[in-house]
């Protein structure tokens, strides 16, 4: 049993903004908060300042201000934090006399799956694979788009440009997806080029919207690349144990299309997420508790 003097505090944290969430010790939602970036390997000090003030605002906007630090329990799951370094790095700068930290991925799988033992694919600018069997937790890919993440829209992007490249330069035949993104880059292969020499991982995401969209009307380079990213994911997927049969939940803007791609015995255990990453966030600190 938790305390009824005891609140919780869960935060998502990621390269384009973090969560916080705030709940009594019945798990009642008390107030959210929100803030910038918070991928802590990108720019740390930033990030934790992000971080510590979506906190601040629940603690506000519950009107719980006067109340002492060690009342509140907090759990962090950031992007970014990759070594056990990194969770010490994290911890000390919170400066918190009660808080647990981990990756992003560790609380949308607690999100998602609750207690249950099963995998995890979130398939969206970046990836998430994962997978938890009698509470050990093992992960694949998710190192970034630049070497991992592949099957997300960042990566998706990324090799929509290679392969209009290649229809440029008469490697493959053009199709109307090629054509699209060249006429984007006013039929210049250098402005492919330069854009890739200062893109970034959102830059690449912006890009997946029209490969899904050629998805659906039949481009075949759209469906070489999806079947390409699927292929890639299941062999995530693989890695962390995961079995035909097993229960999984698929998240993501990319999810569905992806989901398609799929063989049937992969999606035979498919079921919705429970819970969002900042609902992960929160029964993680609610572990640490008990």
């Amino acid at each position: 049993m938790i305390d009824k003097d005891t609140y919780l505090i869960g935060v998502d944290g990621g390269g384009t903004g973090c969560r916080a969430l705030l709940v009594n010790s019945e798990m009642q939602e008390l107030s959210r908060g929100t803030g910038g970036p918070a991928n802590v390997s990108v720019n740390f000090a930033d990030s934790i300042a992000n971080v510590m003030g979506a906190v601040q605002q629940t603690i506000d906007a519950a009107g719980l201000t006067d109340l002492p630090d060690t009342r509140f329990h907090l759990h962090l799951g950031l992007a970014g934090v990759l070594s056990e370094d990194m969770v010490q790095r994290v911890t000390d700068a919170c400066a918190w006399p009660n808080v647990t930290v981990t990756d992003d991925r560790a609380a949308a799988v607690a999100g998602a799956l609750g207690p249950d033992d099963g995998s995890l694919l979130v398939i969206g600018t970046g990836t998430i694979i994962a997978s938890r069997k009698a509470g050990n937790l093992r992960v694949a890919s998710g190192w970034g788009f630049r070497v991992g993440d592949q099957g997300s829209g960042a990566w998706l992007g990324r090799r929509l440009l290679e392969e209009t490249l290649h229809a440029h330069d008469g490697i493959r035949a053009q199709t109307d997806l090629t054509r699209e993104i060249l006429t984007q880059f006013n039929n210049r292969a250098d402005e492919i080029t330069m854009f890739s020499m200062q893109a970034g991982q959102r830059d690449y995401a912006d890009l997946a919207p029209r490969l899904t969209q050629a998805l659906q009307a039949g481009d075949p380079v759209a469906r070489e690349l999806m079947n390409e990213g699927a292929d890639q994911l299941l062999a995530g997927l693989r890695a962390t144990g995961f079995e035909p049969g097993d229960t999984l939940c698929i998240a993501g803007g990319i999810g569905p299309y992806i989901r398609d791609c799929l063989p049937g015995d992969v999606t035979a255990g498919l079921r919705d997420v429970l819970g969002s990453p900042l609902d992960g966030a929160v029964l993680l600190a609610q572990d640490a508790v008990r």
